[in-house]
């Protein structure tokens, strides 16, 4: 039903009184009460905001992101306040050290020209689709047969901090 009441364009500026609510709240709330805001994990600190933990946090402004993106690259009006708001997200999503909303976030970025190509004309639409299916096709390939640098990079290990040996 909210889909039918309101437009594309006002579901994303919604979206983005809402999560623009949570990031403020989640950084008073890391700022002002440590002891409730960010919490201690084994390699160090992690913010979790106004949110149970870091991982939700990271969730949360993994999705916010993007909506804010969206909402600057139209270029409308207080384009510089969902810019304010993309920035805060990334920083919200690298401080909360949650790694699967960083790569999370990292897809949604590259999502973005997609999203946006949808309003162009078939075929312009086809070809984007096309070019961006490849490429995630050989992305997934790179990311396949070189895996142990991969974890590397990302500071993980194979088992994915010993998930494996529990499943």
């Amino acid at each position: 039903l909210i889909a039918l009441r309101f437009s594309t364009r006002e579901l994303l500026r919604l979206l983005a009184i809402a999560f623009g609510i949570a990031g403020v709240v989640s950084i008073i709330l890391a700022l002002l009460v440590p002891e409730q805001g960010i919490s201690q994990i084994e390699y160090g600190s992690a913010w979790r905001g106004a949110f149970g933990d870091k991982n939700a946090l990271g969730r949360v402004m993994a999705l916010a992101m993007p909506v804010f993106l969206l909402i600057a690259l139209e270029g409308t009006r207080g384009a510089w306040l969902a810019w304010l708001g993309a920035a805060a997200s990334l920083a919200l999503v690298i401080l909360s050290r949650s790694l699967g909303s960083l790569v999370t976030a990292s897809a949604f970025l590259a999502l973005i020209p997609l999203f946006r190509s949808l309003g162009l004309r078939f075929t312009t639409t086809m070809a984007v689709c096309t070019v961006a299916t490849l490429l995630a096709g050989v992305l997934v390939t790179l990311v396949a047969v070189n895996a142990d640098p991969v974890f590397t990079v990302l500071g993980r290990d194979p088992t994915l901090t010993g998930r494996t040996e529990i499943w």
